[in-house]
């Protein structure tokens, strides 16, 4: 008898005490409305909504994107709701409809909760490039190759210039002529 009694007010509850589930009620919305212009493909703005890290860290203007727990200072809730048409999102297309802005309000009130391991793509550190890490120290793997070729010519490689002759060299590089005395 309470199991029936419980599963009948589980059913007689609305829908709004439900929390809002990212995965089953914010995502889709994304998809739907916001992948166009802030997904894989396209980040207008610098914003990107298909990663959690990216989303939550916002746009090149307005940083962080989603204030958790403050649906009224989060920005994107601010676009979304917005009726100016240079600020409204999505700026083409379909708007959302008060359901949807209601799910989102909701969501971050609750304290926008991303699961971790659902983001439909993976974000690559853009400074992690090689022209950014530091120079090797001398005997890399381009410094092994250069030297055996030398070798097999018989040569070796010169010593290292000193201070002097490096800012030389470098004027000399730079302007075309020789500094002066």
């Amino acid at each position: 008898m309470k199991l029936r009694l419980a599963l009948t007010l589980s059913w007689s509850l609305p829908l709004a005490a439900a929390s809002v589930d990212f995965v089953r009620d914010v995502r889709p919305i994304f998809e739907k409305h916001c992948y166009s212009f802030h997904g894989p493909e396209k980040q207008k703005s610098g914003l990107r909504l298909d990663v959690t890290s990216e989303a939550l860290r916002g746009d090149d203007t307005h940083a962080p994107g989603i204030v958790a727990g403050k649906a009224k200072e989060s920005p994107l809730i601010q676009f979304v709701i917005s009726k100016d048409e240079g600020e409204q999102m999505p700026p083409k297309g379909e708007r959302l409809s008060a359901t949807e802005i209601a799910l989102l309000k909701r969501w971050v009130d609750e304290g926008a909760v991303w699961p971790d391991g659902i983001d439909a793509a993976k974000v690559v550190d853009k400074r992690d490039h090689w022209a950014f890490k530091p120079l090797a120290s001398k005997g890399g793997p381009l410094d092994s190759f250069i030297e055996d070729k030398l070798a097999v010519q018989g040569l070796t490689l010169a010593p290292e210039a000193d201070r002097r002759t490096l800012i030389r060299r470098l004027y000399l590089v730079l302007h075309g002529l020789p500094p002066t005395p």
